[in-house]
């Protein structure tokens, strides 16, 4: 629940996973500001980027796209992703193709509906 966001929950689950599927041994808690310097946290993180919006597809929208992104193009193309808006965006942002403060209303909270199951 780091950002709230419906991005960063998804990925944040599938880095997790990914963990679990590439072998990797050990259980400790990540580091936030060293995860560029373990090779186990790139592969997981290059693992739930891949599990959540395939590559190619994700580069063949921006490339048809172009430079300017809009909320209606965003939501076309994660409906033929079976994705919401918000994780293609999220990525769209963490890749800086779309700069941070554009289309912020996708990125909607997860909060609401994890509330029976978070601790407080």
């Amino acid at each position: 629940m780091r950002y709230d966001r419906i991005d960063s929950f998804w990925f944040t689950l599938l880095h997790e996973l990914a963990h679990i599927v590439l072998g990797h041994q050990g259980a400790y808690l990540d580091n936030l500001e060293a995860l560029a310097e373990n090779g186990e946290e790139q592969a997981a993180n290059q693992q739930a980027a891949h599990w959540l919006i395939e590559t190619q597809a994700l580069n063949n929208f921006v490339s048809k796209t172009g430079k300017f992104f809009s909320r209606r193009a965003v939501e076309e193309f994660a409906q033929t992703q079976h994705r919401h808006p918000g994780i293609i965006l999220g990525r769209l942002h963490h890749e800086e193709i779309v700069p941070q403060k554009n289309l912020r209303a996708l990125l909607v909270k997860v909060s609401p509906l994890l509330e029976q199951w978070i601790d407080k």
